[in-house]
């Protein structure tokens, strides 16, 4: 039941992240707003590396995507 609820959540947090960065890089964009794009996008592949490895069947897949964390 946890593990369910931190996929969602994980899930949740691609979404929100895929949805900043379309509308900063969609506007116009100043300095910081685009640093925080870059900041953004690797939170993006963090958490899309955390989510494979919640749900990685297997410990070579889990150190698969851990090497995709880092």
């Amino acid at each position: 039941m946890i593990l369910v609820s931190l996929v969602i959540l994980q899930v949740l947090c691609i979404v929100l992240a895929v949805l900043a960065l379309t509308l900063v890089i969609l506007g116009e964009a100043t300095r910081e707003q685009r640093g925080m794009a870059n900041f953004m996008f690797v939170v993006l592949i963090f958490n899309v590396a955390y989510l494979l490895e919640m749900t990685a069947a297997s410990a070579e897949e889990a150190f698969v995507a851990l090497r995709m964390e880092y």
